[in-house]
């Protein structure tokens, strides 16, 4: 549990440096390639994430990138930042949290600050899950329907031999990811939002490869987290 904070930072530092590299800017979803200044955005988002890797006195790096954030507006307006909140949860939660100087930046936590930062990872992730329920899914029926039709093996129920129509497995589907979204906000169960949540997030690594794994890496340092803190007496509590 001490190493906790500095597992996130790496797990968010490696997408932020992979997502640099690949000229998006912090997600997979926004590319700069055609905004003013986009080399810069990517130098700034670069540098980031070799800083988080370092755990070198992450609470300055952690504000930048919640301060950077707003950078997203120009790439691709306020949805695309929505869906990237679980960003600046991790960062919020790193400003609270940081890993200290001590050997792999183990930290014994303060109560009220990690509170505060759990606060912030619940909202982030909980909020992303639910604005991708919403424009990928239920808000965007046409973009729902083509993706089982693409990539017919994410459509779960037609391999149990359960046979619905494309706006019913849209509307179960995003339902599904807006109630794991609430769940996790809630801080409720977090062993069971996490252990079944990660189902669809590592299923979709079948068919997306590697670029689907980096940039799922945030998500899955702040299920890390929550499934730690909220296993432990001592900070189960914190957690709801």
């Amino acid at each position: 549990m001490p190493y906790v904070p500095r597992l996130l930072a790496i797990h968010l530092g490696v997408s932020l440096l992979a997502a640099a590299v690949s000229g998006h800017f912090l997600t997979h979803d926004l590319e700069v390639g055609h905004v003013t200044r986009g080399a810069t955005m990517l130098l700034l988002e670069g540098a980031l994430g070799v800083w988080f890797i370092t755990g070198i006195r992450l609470r300055p790096a952690a504000v930048l990138l919640a301060l950077a954030g707003p950078l997203a507006l120009l790439v691709t307006g306020p949805v695309g930042l929505l869906s990237a909140m679980d960003l600046l949860g991790v960062a919020v939660f790193l400003a609270f949290v940081p890993p200290s100087d001590a050997a792999f930046g183990r930290v014994e936590v303060d109560a009220v600050a990690l509170r505060r930062g759990l606060l912030a990872l619940r909202l982030g992730a909980g909020g992303a899950l639910i604005t991708l329920a919403f424009t990928e899914k239920l808000a965007n029926p046409a973009l729902a329907r083509e993706t089982p039709r693409m990539f017919p093996h994410l459509d779960v129920f037609a391999l149990a031999g359960i046979h619905l129509l494309a706006d019913t497995f849209i509307t179960v589907a995003g339902a599904t990811e807006l109630l794991f979204g609430l769940l996790v906000i809630s801080g409720a169960l977090p062993q069971v939002a996490v252990l079944v949540a990660g189902i669809p997030f590592n299923a979709t690594l079948l068919l997306f490869g590697g670029t689907e794994m980096l940039g799922h890496l945030p998500v899955y340092g702040v299920f890390l987290t929550l499934l730690v803190y909220g296993s432990r007496a001592r900070t189960a509590e914190l957690v709801r």
